[in-house]
């Protein structure tokens, strides 16, 4: 679910229909993100996914949907508990999403920043997607970044700690290209990346951060970013 959306069995051979199909996907997404603990309502998820129908609609257009991920998935991977709600059982079904969540958890942070390939669902859409399902996708990428941002937070600081500047430099880089308005952010890869000798590749992650602020904002740099900016410009290295 992170970048391009893919579906596969357990030997890599690859669903080309599902993830076609973005509304079906996206119901498919929101289940499994529940990681089989999370029962959700019929009828929420008839409201959510078909806002524009009323509720007997919806709830046809669900149970519609359910019927086709079984047809794709095979038995036992969709699980339903009576007649109102709905789940997946995450023995069958895991995601890069849930494997990011758990490598963070666990420390294994460069396997988490491995998973991250790009923003959840990214460009996904379907005709009267609700607010409610928006919201809901606002939510869960904030999530995913925050713990991404953890994982190279601390591989940063790893790094910084062991004096591998390059590597530090690295990290940090990374972490810019997620959250590439975070001023703070980009004036410690600037650091990192003139402590490792690359003073070229410092200025030109400056002059893109002052392209995009005023491309996108109207806007400048610091008074701060603009000083770092001058001291490495004279070939001078912070402490």
């Amino acid at each position: 679910m992170l970048g391009l959306q893919a579906l596969r069995d357990p030997d890599g051979r690859e669903f080309t229909s599902l993830p076609a199909q973005p509304k079906r996907f996206a119901l498919l997404a929101y289940l499994a993100l529940g990681e089989g603990g999370g029962y959700h309502r019929r009828d929420t998820l008839a409201a959510m996914f078909w806002p524009d129908l009323g509720q007997f609609a919806a709830r046809r257009a669900l149970r519609n949907t359910l019927y086709h991920l079984r047809e794709a998935l095979g038995d036992g991977v969709i699980v339903t508990r009576g007649d109102d709600v709905v789940s997946v059982d995450a023995a069958r079904l895991t995601s890069d999403v849930t494997m990011l969540r758990h490598a963070v958890t666990a420390g294994r942070y460069e396997e988490a920043v491995d998973f991250y390939r790009g923003e959840l669902l990214a460009g996904i859409h379907f005709p009267n997607a609700g607010e409610e399902f928006e919201q809901w996708l606002a939510g869960e990428r904030r999530r995913v970044t925050e713990l991404v941002m953890r994982a190279l937070g601390a591989l940063v600081e790893r790094e910084a700690r062991e004096c591998n500047v390059a590597n530090a430099a690295y990290w940090a880089q990374r972490a810019s290209s997620i959250d590439p308005l975070n001023e703070a952010l980009v004036r410690r890869a600037m650091e990192f990346l003139v402590g490792a000798g690359d003073t070229g590749g410092a200025l030109r992650l400056y002059e893109s951060y002052a392209r995009r602020l005023a491309t996108e904002f109207d806007a400048e740099p610091s008074a701060e970013t603009e000083t770092v900016t001058t001291r490495i410009r004279g070939g001078r290295r912070s402490a």
